[in-house]
């Protein structure tokens, strides 16, 4: 007994042909669609690794970083001059890490593989150059 499926061999002339052609065809677009979706790198709410990222380019390791905690706790040295750590929660949002310290105070830092880039702010400007990278510590 046959199966009720599509068979290529019922059909003959170029009625066959033009089904075996949609048959590839839509095989062909399910391996491209596939392809292209699966070889897709960018995923929108990247977490973070946990750690210590620290700020490239300066004098030493400790001038100015971010460490990213269990629990989504993290701790914010914005200069080594300054005696305030900002502390708080963060979390992510379209690729943006948001550091939370109050209501008022939030940090925001565009992900980018092992590395977060401060987007500019007015509690961190007279401290940070915008566009400050801070990469993880390994």
């Amino acid at each position: 007994m046959r199966s009720k499926g599509y068979d290529f061999y019922e059909y003959s002339g170029k009625e066959g042909i033009k089904l075996k052609k949609r048959m590839i065809y839509i095989v062909l677009f399910l391996i491209v669609f596939t392809l292209i979706s699966g070889c897709s790198t960018e995923d929108k709410n990247a977490e973070p690794k946990i750690g210590k990222y620290v700020l490239q380019g300066a004098e030493t390791e400790d001038w100015a970083w971010v460490m990213l905690k269990e629990g989504y706790q993290f701790e914010f040295n914005r200069n080594i001059a300054t005696s305030y750590l900002p502390i708080g929660t963060y979390k992510v949002e379209n690729n943006i890490l948001v550091l939370k310290a109050n209501e008022n105070e939030l940090y925001y830092f565009t992900i980018n593989g092992d590395e977060l880039i401060l987007q500019g702010s007015k509690l961190t400007n007279q401290l940070l150059e915008d566009h400050a990278v801070f990469k993880l510590k390994k």
